[in-house]
């Protein structure tokens, strides 16, 4: 009886161990399959994110669009532009259609006027806060240069804006033309040297003897 009872107790204790074993794997597998679960999440969140963004930029390129045309129409009355813009964000406010105020539509009108005619060209990769930073750069050339590589190295914000007040386009761009200027227009003058006394000083001249008169 004894010996039957052991044996039953060493079953249950095994039983409880396996069972105890099958949980922790269960557990394991669990996290695991949570953790690649938040993963797949939280990259869908992400595209699903930079595709909002990428289409209201685009919303705002053809707001610009739109209030340019807007503009044109009346331009022979003086200040119409302005009036104009006023006019839409108190509408807008009066809607309660947040993010478009007089600013907001300025930038959104100088936008479309930097990068006319180039909708398709937009890159996906820029939040509108990047193209804002792009639009204080005025050479077109630089403005092209900075979008591309915010775009390629995945710069933030704060990082193009380091990048463009610190000038780097127009840096790198002396660099390489003093690079490829020829040797002659590199060379500096030679500095001045004081002549030496010596080398100035004209010969004495020895004047004839006197002959003796006889």
């Amino acid at each position: 009886m004894d010996s039957k009872l052991a044996r039953n107790q060493k079953e249950d204790a095994s039983l409880a161990t396996n069972t105890a074993s099958a949980n922790a794997a269960d557990a394991l597998e669990t996290t695991a399959l949570y953790r690649q679960v938040c993963e797949i999440l939280e990259a869908a969140r992400g595209r699903a994110a930079r595709s909002v963004n990428s289409e209201m930029v685009r919303a705002y390129w053809q707001i610009g669009h739109a209030i340019v045309e807007g503009e044109q129409a009346g331009k022979e009355r003086a200040d119409y532009g302005t009036r104009l813009v006023e006019s839409l964000a108190a509408q807008m406010k009066a809607e309660r259609v947040k993010g478009f105020s007089k600013n907001n539509l300025w930038y959104m009108r100088q936008f479309y006027l930097a990068f006319p005619e180039k909708l398709h060209s937009l890159r996906g990769e820029l939040s509108w806060t990047h193209y804002r930073l792009l639009l204080k750069v005025e050479k077109p050339a630089a403005r092209g240069w900075y979008g591309t590589e915010a775009a390629t190295q995945n710069w933030s914000t704060r990082e193009i804006e380091r990048q463009i007040n610190s000038l780097f386009w127009e840096r790198a761009a002396l660099s390489t033309r003093k690079a490829e200027m020829p040797a002659t227009t590199q060379r500096q003058p030679a500095p001045f040297r004081k002549p030496n006394k010596t080398q100035t000083k004209a010969p004495a001249t020895r004047r004839p003897a006197t002959p003796l008169m006889c």
